[in-house]
């Protein structure tokens, strides 16, 4: 559902890219008037297994979730996106890429979209802003070596607690089943542990 932009919106764009960079405000304003404002509902997929990535997404509200189908055919999840977030796809730009992942809206969410070609173009327009496409690929590099390295050397314990530790707020707003698929355990295992850690 498209909904009306504002001023809040345009804001929190701004404060996004200048906590990385001074990217001209001329060229946010292009940015910004570029993008469309639309809602959805929980449950709803913005991509899915198969898809072409056609469009980028700043979260403006809501919670959601990237995930894929396992071998064993169980979800899990790679990430989850809160308000000020780009959810971006780091895939090659040829037009016949595809993808092999879900997104999900695990709360009614609002985002700024863009198209592909569009977030392209203003990366080729002004440097600073290809700047800290290039910066937040980095810090996904490296949070997913960190997270593949917990992943081999730590006790599932360790990984929840250190979880928590990263994304309090978080964990208070997602379901424990959506935890439980993050840390590659089961959500009974989950619960048991919780009650353990509690004695």
């Amino acid at each position: 559902m498209n909904i009306e932009k504002t001023e809040t919106h345009s804001n929190l764009l701004k404060e996004f890219y200048q906590s990385y960079a001074q990217v001209d405000l001329d060229i946010l304003k292009e940015i910004f008037n570029s993008m469309q404002a639309r809602a959805y509902k929980r449950r709803f997929h913005l991509l899915r297994d198969g898809d072409p990535v056609v469009k980028h997404y700043f979260i403006l509200k809501g919670c959601v979730r990237l995930y894929f189908m396992n071998e064993q055919g169980q979800e899990a999840n790679v990430y989850f996106g809160t308000e000020g977030y780009w959810l971006s796809f780091f895939l090659p730009k040829e037009n016949n890429i595809t993808n092999d992942y879900y997104v999900e809206c695990i709360e009614n969410c609002e985002f700024l979209e863009i198209t592909r070609d569009d977030f392209y173009n203003f990366m080729k327009k002004d440097p600073t802003v290809a700047t800290v496409y290039i910066e937040r690929l980095e810090n996904m590099i490296l949070k997913t070596l960190k997270r593949t390295r917990s992943h081999m050397s730590e006790s599932a314990e360790d990984r929840y607690l250190e979880f928590i530790k990263e994304n309090k707020e978080l964990s208070m707003r997602i379901a424990d089943i959506q935890i439980a698929r993050y840390l590659g355990i089961t959500p009974a295992f989950l619960s048991k542990m919780k009650k353990r850690l509690l004695h």
